[in-house]
C-alpha cells in the first residue's frame, strides 16, 4: 500500500493509533491532517470536517471514503482489498426524521435506513441531524428551524443515492415565504423551565404525528417511558415551551399554569395523552382541555 496515504475522522483516540500503525506496516502513509494527497479518509460516519471536505470540490472524487475495517481485514489478509466494498454508507450516523409524507412514511424511512442513516419518528434537539420534509409548515418544519436543524427536501435523499455520497445539504433547504421565528423569538412567547418526561402505555402508530408536546414537570406523574409512548406515536417532545402545538399538564397544576401561558396552544390534562394511547387514537384536545374541570364550569385563560 505504498501509494496509499490514509486520514481519519470521528475515530476515538485508541482507533486511530490502531488505524495508523496497520497503514503504516503495510507501507501506507498516515496524516493526521486531510490534504490533496490524501487518497483514503476512514470513518466510521458521515459526518465531521473532514468528511464533508472529502465530498466536496476539489477533494470530490480524489479521495475514497472506507470504513476502520477495511484497513484492519487488509491488515489480517496482507492484501490491497477492493474499497468499493467497505465504502463509509452514505447516511452512516446521521439520525433523519420526517414530516408530511403520509403513506410514503415508511418507504422512505426505509430508504434512510438502508444508505446507514437511523430514523427518528420524533425531532428531538440535539440529537435529530436532518428533517426530511414534504412542504415548509407543520409543527416538525417550525421546531426544526427554532432548533437550526437543517430541514431539506425529499430530492436530497434521492440524489445522496444517486451520487453514493451525502450530496450538500444547503442546496436542499426548505424555505418558506416569510422570515420564520427563531429559537430567541419563541422563548420570549413562553416560560422555561426544566421538565421530567411522562407517561406509560407506549404503543407503535401515528397517533401523535405532528405533535411537539412541552410537558410540565410534576411529581405526581410517572418519568419513566413517556418519551417513549410520544416518539413510538410518531410524536415530538421539546424540552421547552417553544415551537410546540400542545402542553401537557397534570390536573393539580391547571390553575397556575394557564395563568402563567395565556394564548398558548393545545393546553391538556396528562390524561389526553393516556387515552390516545390506550385507543390507539388520537382524542380530540377539547375533551381534556386543561380549562375543562369536569363539572361543566369552563375556566378562562387569564
Amino acid at each position: 500500500m505504498s501509494s496509499v496515504i490514509i486520514s481519519s475522522t470521528g475515530l476515538t483516540k485508541g482507533e486511530r493509533e490502531e488505524i495508523s500503525a496497520m497503514a503504516q506496516s503495510m507501507g501506507a502513509t498516515y496524516h493526521q491532517v486531510l490534504t490533496h494527497q490524501t487518497t483514503h479518509l476512514i470513518c466510521s460516519t458521515a459526518k465531521g470536517l473532514k468528511y464533508e471536505a472529502a465530498v466536496r470540490p476539489p477533494l470530490l472524487g480524489c479521495v475514497k471514503l472506507v470504513i476502520p475495517e477495511y484497513v484492519r481485514l487488509c491488515y489480517d489478509t496482507a492484501t490491497r482489498l477492493d474499497e468499493a466494498r467497505y465504502l463509509t454508507p452514505i447516511l452512516a450516523g446521521i439520525r433523519v426524521s420526517i414530516s408530511g409524507f403520509g403513506s410514503g412514511r415508511d418507504a422512505l424511512r426505509d430508504l434512510v435506513v438502508s444508505a446507514g442513516g437511523t430514523y427518528s419518528p420524533s425531532l428531538n434537539e440535539g440529537s435529530t441531524d436532518i428533517l426530511i420534509a414534504c412542504q415548509p409548515r407543520g409543527a416538525k418544519y417550525s421546531a426544526a428551524v427554532a432548533w437550526k436543524i437543517p430541514c431539506v427536501t425529499r430530492q436530497w435523499l434521492d440524489d445522496s443515492l444517486a451520487s453514493s455520497r451525502k450530496v450538500n445539504v444547503s442546496v436542499y433547504v426548505l424555505k418558506q415565504d416569510s422570515k420564520p421565528e427563531s429559537k430567541k423569538e419563541y422563548k420570549r412567547k413562553f416560560d422555561e423551565c426544566d421538565i421530567t418526561h411522562h407517561l406509560y402505555n407506549a404503543c407503535d402508530s401515528k397517533i401523535f404525528d405532528n405533535v411537539i408536546a412541552f410537558i410540565y414537570e410534576s411529581s405526581v406523574m410517572d418519568a419513566s417511558s413517556f418519551d417513549i409512548t410520544l416518539s413510538r406515536g410518531q410524536g415530538t417532545r421539546s424540552p421547552v415551551a417553544a415551537a410546540v402545538t400542545h402542553i401537557i399538564i397534570p390536573t393539580d397544576r391547571e390553575e397556575q399554569y394557564c395563568t402563567w401561558h395565556t394564548g398558548s396552544p393545545h393546553i391538556v390534562q396528562a390524561t389526553w395523552i393516556t387515552r390516545s394511547a390506550i385507543s390507539h387514537m388520537r382524542q380530540a384536545e377539547p375533551t381534556f382541555a386543561a380549562m375543562n374541570l369536569g363539572d361543566g364550569t369552563q375556566r378562562s385563560r387569564r
